[in-house]
């Protein structure tokens, strides 16, 4: 073994004074195949060094390599001379934790001393061979992927402060780059920005099993050359790394084998007696006793007559049974001890104490030969109470840890834990579901990963700000998946502290918050119909009542008139009146959030209506076409949600074309009867004839790949705050409610169409809508009853009712009309009551009035919601409500129809 270092060094000092550029540097460092280079000054003498992490620092920084190396090197130097001893080179090496120290002789710098050199000067490839290379790998790698940046890769190594990383795949390491492939990179600096780890990786990796002996890694890295090792385990996946710094930590056992067989040389040296003395009055905490051939105790060192007893002159002489029991031992009888020498050469055993003091001994007793003889014995004995404290201790932390993390495994939110510079170390397996990302995917990586672009910069600095001040933070954000779908999350990160006070950890704990958002949204949908559907039902009373007034004094008119020519501008009026009423119901149909109201609907006119109400909705400045079947095309639907799909529809093409250079806007109705190929896409519907709508744009278009995906609740191809990705949805499930189809034809840059198909009602539906009596049916001098608080409908109403040969008394109010009834209850053949009046409301008073007389027909008349007014009814025999204004026709035949009810 060499004495000191002098003897290690080998080859020539490549060195470099102070007017060297760091490029030259690298260069030398490159075709000279070394990892470091000492910079030397005029005289010799090592100022400085740089090693391959400085000129990863440069890379990192982007630094100027044309600079002189004076500005970029490490220093100062950690240097050695010459005749340093080896063991105090090793302990240079590792209080600074450095790997490389310049050796100088007469203080000029003569060389470089390597973690490698130590290695082979100390004997260390053949101290190995019972470790494993589990026993020396480091289990901390950092991981990347191949299409990782090489800039990243240089940050990442940079800041973690390592030599090497390893790329994987599916766990499974491909490739691995270090140091010294850095001065590589330099050559393609030019396109540095778009190198990626696959482009400079070293593949295929040299790679050991875990069960393989440290002995076996050590030859592969020197007879390689190389400096680093991946271990993998037996499914192939990579379980950790051997560089050349793990191995030297195996240095400090090896080095006590090695103190040990001096002292084996130098016990063969000194006389018996000699060293026997010097054995029994060391200060070494092992207790050493001799015992006789009895197991009678004869000599017993300090720290034996510490362990048993309180004096030696009481415990020399003792057999080794009454020493135990005095000292509240239980231990095994001598004939055991005697039996399992004989048998194994050796005996061991703990014995532990009794009392409240508990203390465990470990005990080894072998036989003391001369030649052929035995002398006695040879009892060896360790106080391990302390270590099995610990031991017991660690177990526990173990269990806790088992625990803790079967727990954070099974947790249903996502839970991560980075490093103090964000660097995930953990991930469990909800946060894995919630992005998409697998475990090793994350681990190494920072939650930059997840950033949506849905933040702002000043979002993120605020909230490491706050964590790393020491304070919890507390929030909601979007976050991006793998396959890029955004989802919300409401998320919570604390910081976690070590025993001195600093932040060691951030633990990181997410609630996926989609279906909570999209809830949200539907009650700010509900609250925002529901605000419209007050204001609409407060203007339609009103508006109804004066088209009540205006369209009964038309009628009068016409009915005046005869034959004029006047007569025909009249019903034109009139008709527009009854046009504005439909429209107003429409709208009130609209904001009423209902359940599903399935009837017979004559779409082709309702289309028509429907287009009338929202052309507002579309700019003029944008074409709108529409062709619409003339034929009546009747389906089974509900009114509300048919119309919520025609808004959807329009509302996404006008934002489809809009920036669009010639936009324009279709809408088609017509029959459809399935053919061959529509039957193949859609196997299940029975039906033999559609109502199909197409709503047509020549717009943006939508994506191939995004196609599948529109229907899905807040997926939205707009841009963030222009939609809430719930149009789509809401038109699809009112499409699925009604049975039918829905088809989308787009492509990027090619504009939409969507085609709804519904099934068409039966011939016998049509006839039936098509019977309905027309036409207006007088009364027989009948005594009506007329209750409105509005006096211009009051007085009109009465007009039309006597005109229908009826006899008319008014009241201005509920109350007003039960005291009228009630003064001759037997006259009144009917009453009329308007829903909404001061004093007393129409189903108040036609309660009233029913328990007058039971059998009086009421009909109710209202300006509202005709639905919501039904909703409200208290009578128990049911009643009659019609909306404001209303045909006269209709309201003649409902009168028959209650007072010749059987």
């Amino acid at each position: 073994m060499p004495a000191n270092i002098e003897q290690l060094l080998t080859g020539e000092l490549y060195s470099v004074d102070l007017t060297a550029t760091a490029a030259e540097v690298v260069s030398l460092m490159r075709h000279k195949r070394i990892s470091c280079v000492p910079v030397v000054d005029d005289a010799g003498i090592a100022v400085g060094i740089m090693t391959e992490r400085d000129v990863m620092r440069l890379i990192h920084r982007s630094m100027d390599m044309n600079q002189t190396v004076a500005t970029v090197m490490s220093h100062p130097v950690r240097t050695a001379s010459s005749d340093t001893s080896i063991f105090d080179a090793y302990e240079l090496l590792k209080r600074g934790e450095i790997r490389h120290l310049v050796v100088t002789r007469d203080g000029l710098a003569a060389g470089v001393l390597t973690h490698s050199d130590l290695m082979r000067a100390v004997g260390m490839f053949e101290l190995l061979q019972r470790k494993s290379a589990s026993d020396i790998m480091l289990s901390s790698v950092a991981r990347i992927a191949s299409d990782d940046l090489v800039q990243e890769v240089i940050a990442l190594m940079v800041e973690r402060e390592v030599t090497s990383v390893v790329i994987t795949h599916e766990r499974r390491p491909v490739g691995i780059i270090t140091e010294r492939d850095i001065p590589v990179v330099l050559e393609r600096v030019d396109h540095l920005h778009t190198l990626t780890a696959a482009d400079v990786m070293s593949s295929p990796v040299q790679m050991v099993q875990l069960n393989t002996s440290a002995y076996e890694a050590a030859e592969k890295l020197r007879r390689n050359h190389i400096r680093q090792l991946v271990v993998i385990d037996h499914d192939g996946c990579m379980a950790g790394i051997i560089t050349q710094s793990s191995l030297l930590m195996a240095f400090d056992a090896r080095y006590v084998e090695h103190m040990r067989n001096q002292l084996q040389l130098a016990q063969e040296r000194l006389s018996q007696g000699v060293l026997l003395t010097n054995i029994m009055n060391s200060a070494i905490d092992t207790a050493i006793m001799a015992l006789d051939c009895e197991m009678m105790i004869v000599i017993a060192n300090p720290a034996a007559v510490a362990m048993f007893s309180s004096e030696s002159d009481m415990f020399i002489g003792l057999k080794w049974q009454q020493a135990m029991e005095q000292a509240r031992f239980t231990a095994p009888e001598p004939s055991v001890i005697v039996g399992e020498i004989a048998d194994h050469g050796t005996c061991k055993h703990m014995i532990t104490s009794s009392g409240e003091d508990k203390r465990s001994i470990e005990i080894t007793v072998s036989a003391i030969w001369e030649k052929d003889e035995k002398l006695g014995y040879l009892l060896l004995a360790r106080d391990i109470t302390e270590r099995l404290n610990r031991e017991q201790e660690r177990d526990a932390r173990m269990q806790q840890l088992r625990t803790l993390s079967g727990a954070l495994d099974a947790a249903g939110e996502g839970i991560m834990i980075t490093d103090p510079q964000g660097v995930i170390q953990y991930v469990n397996p909800a946060l894995c579901l919630q992005s998409g990302y697998a475990a090793d995917e994350l681990v190494g990586q920072t939650p930059a990963r997840f950033k949506s672009g849905r933040q702002e910069a000043a979002f993120y600095t605020a909230m490491w700000q706050r964590i790393s001040s020491g304070h919890i933070w507390e929030g909601k954000l979007v976050d991006r998946r793998k396959n890029g779908d955004m989802y919300h999350v409401l998320m919570s990160i604390a910081p976690v502290f070590d025993e001195s006070g600093s932040i060691s950890n951030y633990v990181g704990i997410q609630q996926d918050m989609t279906d909570h958002a999209m809830l949200e949204e539907q009650l700010r949908q509900s609250q925002k119909m529901e605000s419209i559907g007050t204001l609409v039902g407060g203007i339609a009373h009103d508006f109804n009542n004066m088209l009540a007034g205006m369209t009964g004094n038309l009628y009068l008119a016409r009915t005046m008139l005869g034959t004029h020519p006047a007569v025909s501008r009249l019903a034109v009026v009139e008709e527009l009146g009854f046009r504005a009423a439909k429209m107003i119901q429409q709208l009130l149909t609209f904001a009423r959030k209902d359940s599903i109201q399935m009837k017979p609907v004559r779409l082709t006119s309702f289309l028509q209506e429907v287009l009338d109400l929202n052309r507002l909705a579309i700019p003029e400045s944008i074409p709108f076409y529409s062709s619409i079947i003339e034929r009546e095309l009747i389906v089974l639907g509900d009114e509300t949600q048919l119309q919520q799909v025609v808004i959807n529809l329009l509302t996404n093409a006008h934002d489809a074309v809009s920036g669009q250079q010639s936009p324009l806007i279709t809408l088609r109705l017509d029959e459809y009867i399935p053919d061959a190929a529509f039957r193949s896409r859609h196997p299940s519907p029975d039906e033999s004839v559609f109502a199909r709508l197409t709503v047509a744009d020549n717009g943006c278009g939508i994506p191939e790949e995004k196609l599948g995906k529109i229907f899905d609740p807040f997926y939205t191809t707009k841009e963030v705050g222009k939609g809430t990705g719930l149009g789509l949805s809401m038109v699809y499930g009112a499409v699925q409610s009604h049975r039918g189809i829905i088809e989308v034809e787009s492509g990027e840059g090619r504009g939409a169409h969507f085609h709804i198909y519904l099934p068409l009602l039966g011939e016998e539906v049509r006839l039936q809508l098509d019977e309905e009596p027309c036409g207006v049916v007088n009364g027989h001098g009948e005594m009506i009853l007329l209750v409105d608080d509005e006096a211009s409908v009051r007085e009109t109403g009465q007009a039309v009712l006597e005109n229908l040969n009826y006899q008319v008394l008014t009241a201005v109010d509920g109350e007003q009309a039960v005291e009228i009834f009630a003064a001759n209850p037997a006259a009144i053949d009917l009453v009329i009551l308007d829903l909404v009046m001061p004093r007393l409301g129409g189903w108040a008073a036609a309660s009233r009035i029913k328990s007058i007389r039971a059998d009086i027909p009421v009909l109710l008349a209202t300006g509202y919601d005709r639905e919501d007014a039904l909703k409200q009814n208290t009578l128990d025999d049911g009643a009659v409500v019609i909306g404001k204004p209303y045909q006269v026709s209709e309201l003649s035949r409902i009168l028959r129809e209650l007072l010749y009810q059987p």
